[in-house]
């Protein structure tokens, strides 16, 4: 099973590719990075009492500190550099090194592609992403660094 620094490699490795010039290497890297998404959220969905029992501590945006076994944790920072990257293009603003991706080792995606990817987890995973802890704990760190950068009369 591919975790943290292999996974990390593999999926940075689709992203890279996904830019290719050559369109077939540009849709089949598309098409994998796709599916190796769609793996590591089948992940924590099918895990039920195989749940790995080593944890990582993550410390969320208001300073509170949540433990994640291995699968909870690629997918709290998978979906998070997600919605990290995809912001930093739409808002164009990159400036701040907190918000580097932590898993992904790119530093930008189309911002199209990236909500592309975004909803394509969120409908593929509709049900985890209501009972799952990751993503509740993601979507407060997102609200708040997405708050800091509108404008008081856009905030959520």
């Amino acid at each position: 099973m591919l975790t943290d620094l292999s996974l990390s490699q593999l999926l940075s490795l689709y992203f890279k590719l996904q830019d290719s010039k050559t369109s077939v290497v540009s849709s089949t890297a598309s098409a994998s990075l796709r599916q190796a998404m769609v793996l590591v959220f089948e992940r924590v969905q099918d895990e039920g009492s195989e749940a790995d029992t080593q944890t990582s501590a993550v410390t969320l945006t208001d300073g509170s500190l949540v433990n994640l076994n291995r699968n909870e944790w690629d997918a709290y920072h998978l979906f998070d550099d997600l919605c990290t990257l995809t912001a930093k293009s739409v808002l164009k603003n990159s400036k701040n090194r907190a918000e580097n991706p932590r898993l992904l080792k790119i530093s930008s995606i189309t911002p199209t592609f990236g909500l592309e990817l975004i909803e394509s987890i969120l409908s593929g995973f509709a049900k985890g992403f209501r009972s799952v802890r990751v993503v509740s704990l993601w979507e407060l760190g997102f609200k708040f660094r997405l708050n800091q950068k509108l404008p008081s009369s856009k905030r959520i």
